[in-house]
């Protein structure tokens, strides 16, 4: 067993982490810059707490852990002396590869097989041309890793004896604070509950595989091996991150460092909430140079750093092979719901996805400011058939309305019949007589035609606004 961190240096006041004390239990850790650890099972309470449980309530708990911060009087320990594990035990992994012009084209010059035609400046400049197409495409390309892979950040790693090209790469990973699906790219980073580091480990030989060219690529086999992904120490909170586009990583090995910058999470933002519900922990960052070159020692993985160029940093070590992670009965990112608190459901989503005051205090569109003209155009644009349906519903006593609130189905009164006008009842002059008829309907008795007026929550209509005036 390698040493905890010799310092916790990160940016903000605090980050987390999985700690253990030799033969005991490990525990989630508050870890503040001066290298204290506060055991947050204790001093929240609550025995069987983890750090995924912490993140699945991260709006909830942060401003508890920003006072456990800041009280001097806490139970703190010494980091010193404390094993570090991985910070946290995801239920999904997303990765990003490829995202990098110049690795994407080095790693196909140094690894191209023995008979390709092509010259070394061919190979580069084809390659090239791809990635350019790639980028002009705006399609990132995500695959998933096993939560079995990862393990601590300071344990060894114990290659697989079919391993004969091990290759690392230094990942800035996200950890997302809540369900994210089908956001906009401006809103992706907002599900960001922290960051931390990954060092992913590649089999450079068996990406490929051999008898099946047609398939294509293998990441179960070259990525996946236990203790392939490891992980942490600590877990930054993000709005400790200035610019997660701004970092600088490097990785150290054998005491030679390999450096590179991190550019902003491309893949986070444009891809994977798109297509999958994203609960965990995506790692879009790629380090070019942060890879291994031909003919360097295989065996031994040193360990790594990332440090922020401007901002502070977060720092990681290399990793060791570490028990599966899941278990029967993982949870997603957001508890379950309370069935004897229905109402305390309701006011949790309400604060969490709330948009008072997103667009100033006098506004009376709400969420139709989504609806701008571009958005207009793009829907205008998904048509491509010219085909008319109705919508319409029995406009009748036979309508879809149950009586709820007292709302009924429309109900049609003849005030005046054929047999009025055949009596003289109806005092037209000169013979003339007609029918007449009113249909009486609440608004809603077929569609909503509800607006921002019509809705109030606790006395409080859109944007806070007193619902008696």
């Amino acid at each position: 067993m390698k040493p905890a961190a010799a310092s916790a240096s990160f940016s903000g006041p605090f980050a987390l982490g999985v700690l253990s004390a030799p033969d005991q239990a490990a525990f989630p850790g508050l870890v503040t810059p001066g290298g204290r650890v506060l055991d947050l099972s204790t001093a929240l309470g609550e025995p069987a707490l983890t750090t995924r449980g912490i993140f699945e309530r991260w709006d909830e708990v942060l401003p508890r852990l920003h006072a456990l911060a800041a009280d001097e009087t806490a139970d703190w320990r010494p980091l010193e002396h404390l094993r570090v594990h991985a910070p946290v035990e995801p239920r999904q992994v997303f990765q990003s590869g490829a995202n990098y012009r110049q690795h994407v084209i080095d790693l196909e010059v140094a690894h191209r097989s023995p008979a390709d035609p092509r010259t070394v400046e061919e190979a580069r400049a084809e390659i090239a041309a791809v990635m350019d197409r790639r980028a002009a495409e705006d399609l990132p390309y995500v695959f998933i890793g096993l939560p079995s892979a990862i393990t601590g950040p300071f344990d060894d790693v114990v290659l697989p004896d079919w391993a004969e090209q091990p290759d690392w790469e230094l990942e800035l990973a996200a950890v997302m604070a809540r369900p994210a699906y089908r956001v906009t790219a401006e809103e992706a980073l907002e599900y960001v509950a922290g960051y931390t580091i990954a060092n992913d480990l590649t089999d450079r030989a068996t990406v490929f595989r051999r008898d099946m060219k047609a398939i294509g690529t293998d990441w179960l086999r070259c990525k996946n091996a236990p203790g392939f992904t490891p992980l942490g120490p600590w877990i930054v909170p993000a709005a400790s991150i200035a610019d997660p586009g701004d970092l600088r990583v490097t990785l150290k090995l054998n005491g030679e460092t390999h450096a590179g910058r991190v550019h902003q999470g491309h893949a986070l933002r444009h891809r994977p909430a798109g297509v999958v519900h994203l609960p965990d922990l995506p790692a879009p960052a790629r380090r070019p140079g942060a890879h291994r070159q031909p003919g360097r020692q295989r065996h031994a993985l040193g360990t790594a750093a990332a440090r922020r160029r401007r901002h502070g940093g977060l720092h990681h070590g290399s990793g060791r092979a570490a028990h599966p992670l899941c278990r029967p009965g993982d949870r997603g990112v957001t508890a379950p719901p309370d069935p004897a608190d229905a109402e305390g459901a309701i006011a949790e989503a309400a604060k969490r996805y709330s948009n008072w005051g997103r667009w100033g205090e006098d506004d009376v569109l709400g969420t139709l400011n989504f609806l701008d003209e571009a958005k207009r155009r793009e829907g205008a644009a998904l048509i491509r058939r010219g085909v008319s349906f109705s919508l319409s519903q029995r406009f009748d006593m036979n309508g879809p309305q149950k009586g709820w609130r007292r709302r009924t189905n429309p109900v049609h009164t003849m005030l005046d019949t054929g047999t009025d006008a055949a009596l003289g009842n109806q005092g037209f002059p000169h013979g003339i007589g007609g029918a007449d008829d009113v249909i009486a309907m609440p608004l809603q008795c077929s569609t909503q035609w509800d607006g921002l007026g019509h809705i109030f929550d606790h006395g409080k209509a859109w944007n806070g606004r007193d619902a008696a005036k």
